[in-house]
């Protein structure tokens, strides 16, 4: 039985209690200690024993399972308190999120350091029923969780989090921006060291470099030869100590990791300069050891900064292409969120984006919070009750007072929430952990053949070849290709209001085969001609009365109603029994008279007019008449449309009757066979899903009012936004609406970086191939081996940027 199985049926008879006080392991952290025991395992701590007592009790001992995994001792760990969590104001404060069914809250976790950590804490619904999500976020140290107040509290979940070993750092300031996350102080420290020693070492070993005799003055060659070792030790063992950590760790679980061969390097120039000094019969090779380890990290660090870097850009940008209608003295005024702050009074319409955190102003309203809590039911508030970030208003308009300003990380971080992305878009597996295996077997076989070959001839020179071999061949090309090319390119469109979820909705954009199109207010701009209303001669009081209903939606048919029939300021009239019915229509009860206003399938409408309008108009009861309109068709529609149609097949659907059907055939040049009409929600979902079933891959461009099933369901759903918060967390894309004659472009750009991403697989492969061919002859010093390996890695970053880069200067 190993160290961390947790089989019960161990027969006690075996057990030698000669050894209960003898050095044992911990069973949690792996230390040696003088072990409080019990029947089965050892611990140096109750701290130790209580943490794997409840990841046994839960099933999740396969923590201990991974190869990442590097634990600390609990015996020195203070208990910490948090019973100022039970204080309500203070609960306010720090959570993001409030309803009666789930909380959200994010934690700061700063003892997060490996893959084995990120496993734990995304299993915590396994630890208590009352958790139902939790998200590691690894760069910035922090964790989302999604949580029932009725069976955890604050306090309880922040104990749980200490309990088993990740205190958290609780922050006040929700809104508080954090910058760029500081790289580790280890890493830099572990550099500095191995620089320090690089250089030393160099100058310590200059007569050797000089060709001078060793008999010339042996005492000072002794002791250059100790200080070169003194400088070697703290280089091995502290600037090397994570790869030594993550080679162990792989060995114990048969996971042969890439960085085994750096330490069987390391190592092996250690041990032969170590003996070469002390026996006196060479100098040895402490400065190549410093150099190699040193340009490693350098490498790594390079890595890790840019990759950063490129994530800090993302976060704080200003994200989303929408806006919102702020309410000053002067009247209404159009505002992109950035400008929002604490304090401001913003108008919302039947589903707006709460871009903030607020408090209710006026009549009583619901909100589906279903962004944020994956819950699909209504939360009725009141007048002044709290209403929070990424809900959507559902209702008659309304306004709301901030109390928080515009965090656009927190929006982002709601869009890439788990409940919204979809199966087979995940981007390709890292390939290093797939060969890795593989990789390293190759290698080593490799390595070994040349040792033999070469030692029989020279085994100055079968020592060094053995060690270039395994210094030089790395596979890290395929690791950092897709995170540092896709990453610039997200990068890069976001700057030029072209914004993609993820990198696996960039990897989804390739395999694209079929488009299908929404029109009104997709491929049709808010302009509007040959606009006519037929039907009763209208008061001015019941145009005022259609003013009012139409001003309170933000469907593109709505203001398209508003703006045929305004005639100046609007009074507002009291408003009731408000209701928005999707792909349908409008109707409330406005002082005190019932109007309605959409479709055929709203409103009785005689047979002879059903064809004729675009939208019908009812007032108490009766039926006025309709208005008939063309819509103007949006810039740079048709080109994107004639480039789609060179990629695959195009659909154009469409919830209005088929009055425009030839206009539409005509101008776009598509068969009339593969425009469908009247075509509600759901028939929109089940139109992408026959196509799917067909096995084509599905690009849908939509506006994100009525056809977010259908954004959700296709394999790539885009949404056009014209200065509207009419976001959709189903999309996986949004695009300013000005950018539509860009897009060919800019999807070109985004199909044309995966070319990016195998051509830089295939230097990793002729790298590779060079390098051994070099080092398997003797001729490849470890040193310059080990510039080459970060070296290639730092070439395969920069490519990935300066390519991606240099090609978007043609969008």
């Amino acid at each position: 039985m190993t160290l961390f199985q947790t089989e019960k049926q161990v027969n006690l008879n075996n057990i030698n209690t000669a050894n209960i006080f003898a050095e044992a392991k911990c069973a949690h952290c792996g230390e040696l200690c003088l072990p409080i025991t019990d029947a089965i395992h050892s611990f140096c701590c109750e701290g130790c024993q209580t943490v794997y007592q409840i990841l046994d009790k839960n099933n999740l001992c396969a923590y201990y399972s991974s190869a990442d995994l590097a634990l600390k001792s609990l015996k020195d760990k203070e208990n910490q308190h948090f019973e100022y969590l039970d204080d309500v104001d203070l609960q306010n404060q720090i959570l993001f999120f409030r309803s009666p069914n789930v909380s959200r809250v994010r934690f700061d976790l700063p003892t997060i350091h490996c893959a084995a950590c990120i496993w734990l804490l995304e299993n915590l619904p396994r630890l208590n029923e009352g958790i139902l999500n939790s998200t590691v976020h690894f760069i910035e140290k922090e964790i989302h969780i999604s949580f029932k107040e009725s069976v955890i509290s604050l306090r309880q979940l922040a104990e749980l989090l200490d309990k088993i070993g990740y205190p958290p750092l609780i922050r006040l300031d929700k809104a508080q921006k954090k910058q760029s996350s500081r790289l580790s102080n280890d890493l830099i420290y572990q550099i500095g060291v191995a620089g320090f020693a690089f250089g030393n070492s160099m100058l310590f070993s200059f007569p050797e470099y000089l060709g001078l005799s060793r008999d010339s003055d042996p005492s000072i060659v002794l002791v250059l030869g100790y200080l070169n070792l003194s400088l070697g030790i703290p280089v091995l063992f502290y600037s090397a100590r994570d790869y030594f950590i993550s080679a162990w760790k792989g060995l114990k679980i048969r996971d042969y990791n890439l960085d085994i061969p750096i330490v069987v390097g390391a190592t092996t120039l250690f041990v032969r300069s170590a003996y070469e000094i002390i026996s006196q019969t060479g100098s040895g090779y402490m400065d190549s050891l410093a150099g190699f380890l040193f340009f490693l990290l350098a490498g790594k660090w390079f890595q890790e900064r840019t990759y950063k870097q490129i994530a800090f850009d993302r976060d704080y940008q200003s994200y989303f292409p929408i806006a919102t209608t702020k309410i000053t003295a002067e009247g209404l005024e159009n505002i992109s969120l950035p400008k929002l702050k604490k304090g401001d009074e913003i108008l919302l319409k039947n589903g707006d984006l709460i871009p903030a955190d607020g408090l209710l102003n006026g009549t009583s309203t619901s909100i589906d919070y279903s962004f944020v809590s994956g819950e699909a039911a209504l939360i009725p508030v009141i007048k002044g009750e709290k209403v929070y970030a990424g809900g959507k208003w559902n209702g008659q308009e309304g306004s709301i007072f901030l109390s928080e300003s515009v965090s656009q990380s927190y929006l982002t971080q709601l869009w890439n929430d788990p409940a919204f992305q979809k199966e087979g878009n995940n981007v390709r597996v890292q390939l290093t952990g797939q060969i890795s295996k593989y990789f390293t077997f190759t290698l080593f076989t490799i390595a070994i053949l040349t040792l033999i070959y070469w030692y029989s001839i020279d085994k100055s020179i079968a020592l060094n070849a053995f060690t270039a071999v395994l210094i030089v061949a790395c596979p890290c090309a395929v690791a950092l290709s897709v995170p540092f090319t896709y990453g610039n390119v997200l990068r890069i469109l976001g700057k030029k209001h072209f914004f993609i979820k993820n990198v696996a909705a960039v990897e989804a954009i390739s395999n694209i085969d079929t488009f299908v199109f929404d029109k009104t207010g997709t491929i049709t701009s808010s302009q509007i001609q040959q606009s006519k209303y037929v039907g009763k001669k209208l008061s001015v009081y019941e145009r005022k009365l259609i003013l009012n209903l139409s001003s309170s939606s933000t469907h593109p048919v709505s203001k398209t109603i508003y703006d045929f029939f305004y005639q100046g300021n609007v009074q507002k009239l009291k408003m009731t029994g408000w209701e928005e019915k999707i792909g349908k229509g409008l109707k409330a009860v406005i002082d005190h008279h019932k109007i309605n206003i959409g479709s055929s399938q709203w409103i009785q409408v005689p047979v002879e007019d059903r064809e004729k309008g675009n939208v019908f108009i009812e007032i108490d009861g009766t039926y006025t008449g309709y208005l008939s309109y063309q819509r103007t068709w949006r810039e740079g529609a048709a080109p994107f449309m004639n480039w789609a149609k060179s990629k695959g097949e195009t659909y154009i659907l469409s919830g209005d009757n088929d009055n425009e059907k030839d206009n539409l055939s005509q101008y776009f040049n598509i068969p009339i066979e593969n425009m469908y009409f009247k075509q509600t929600p759901t028939d929109k979902l089940a139109f992408i899903k026959v196509l799917q079933l067909k096995g084509r891959k599905v690009f849908m461009l939509g506006d994100g009012l009525n056809d977010a099933g259908a954004l959700r369901q296709a394999n790539f759903g885009m949404v056009i936004s014209e200065n509207q918060n009419n976001f959709t967390p189903a999309s996986d894309a949004i695009l300013a609406a000005s950018k539509l004659d860009k897009l060919a472009a800019y999807l070109s750009y985004a199909i044309k970086s995966k070319k990016l991403v195998y051509l830089a697989y295939g230097f990793a492969l002729i790298y590779n191939a060079i390098g051994l061919y070099f080092a398997v002859q003797g001729t490849l010093s470890p040193v310059v081996a080990a510039i080459l390996m970060p070296t290639s890695s730092i070439t395969v970053v920069i490519w990935g940027l300066s390519t991606t880069t240099i090609f978007a200067r043609k969008l």
